[in-house]
């Protein structure tokens, strides 16, 4: 009798603890989310902010471990929501040999871009460390990197040969296409164009396939390029030409090449409001 006593107070007392887990269970679990930061999402609609940017520029053709490749002026950001709901995004291709590249454009609603704000708060983007860098920190540019622009918050996450926080990469894809936008072919109005000579043998015979620059058509000469912008050796340039321009280095972004008078030019494209360097006013 006492045994079957003390198993029922046994019970009792296991059957209150478990009540007790079960009731309070919701507040510890609102204790918890109490420990995560909610940022007030409102961000500043203007055309030119860049509401959420992320980019890899190891995945540019051709990259060289450093910045200073002439070849990074014709890097684009893989993905940028802008703070009207505009959106661009890269799409890199191969075609035979040849890495090709596709500019995305969309616009998103209001309530689309708050619903993106909100996954990315949900996913723990806010509380997340600035870096996550590998025990090797390698030179160059950050293998990824995600920021996001709030009017009271501007994070930045980049991620550098280590283990990313869970949701990271599915964030980056995100963004990277398009927020789930359809989107249309994007073709830049206004560029700025640099050239630079490239030292070494070309024959025609050979077969090397080299667009021929249409100084004509353009008012002046690769070689003249030098010699305009002062300080940025370059030129803005609309209309057929950077259609024309604009073609070629998307068709070989890591090599695009062009021959005027004989010489062999690498050259560059850069977008106000999209590109990564500072650019002289237009």
């Amino acid at each position: 009798m006492q045994k079957r006593r003390q198993l029922w107070k046994d019970f009792c007392k296991w059957k209150w603890l478990l009540s007790t887990i079960l009731v309070s269970s919701p507040l510890i679990f609102s204790s918890c989310q109490l420990l995560r930061s909610d940022p007030d999402l409102d961000w500043d609609p203007s055309p030119q902010v860049r509401l959420i940017e992320v980019s890899d520029p190891i995945q540019f053709p051709g990259i060289l471990p450093t910045y200073q490749d002439e070849r990074m002026d014709n890097y684009l950001p893989e993905g940028i929501l802008f703070g009207d709901g505009r959106i661009l995004w890269v799409k890199y291709f191969y075609d035979v040999k040849t890495i090709k590249r596709r500019i995305m454009e969309d616009y998103l609603s209001g309530d689309e871009i708050k619903g993106l704000l909100q996954h990315f708060s949900q996913t723990g983007f806010f509380d997340w460390k600035d870096s996550y860098s590998g025990p090797f920190q390698e030179d160059g540019p950050p293998n990824k990197t995600i920021t996001v622009c709030l009017k009271e918050n501007i994070k930045t996450v980049v991620v550098n040969s280590a283990t990313a926080p869970q949701g990271y990469h599915e964030l980056y894809e995100l963004i990277s296409s398009g927020g789930g936008a359809g989107g249309h072919e994007y073709v830049p109005e206004l560029a700025f164009l640099s050239a630079y000579p490239q030292y070494f043998d070309w024959d025609e015979d050979e077969g090397i396939q080299i667009n021929r620059w249409p100084a004509a058509e353009a008012g002046f000469t690769l070689a003249e390029l030098d010699e305009m912008g002062g300080a940025y050796p370059g030129k803005y340039i609309t209309g057929q030409i950077l259609a024309f321009a604009w073609q070629l280095i998307n068709a070989d972004p890591g090599s695009p090449l062009v021959e005027d008078g004989g010489e062999i030019y690498l050259i560059t494209l850069q977008i106000p409001g999209l590109s990564m360097y500072p650019l002289p006013d237009p």
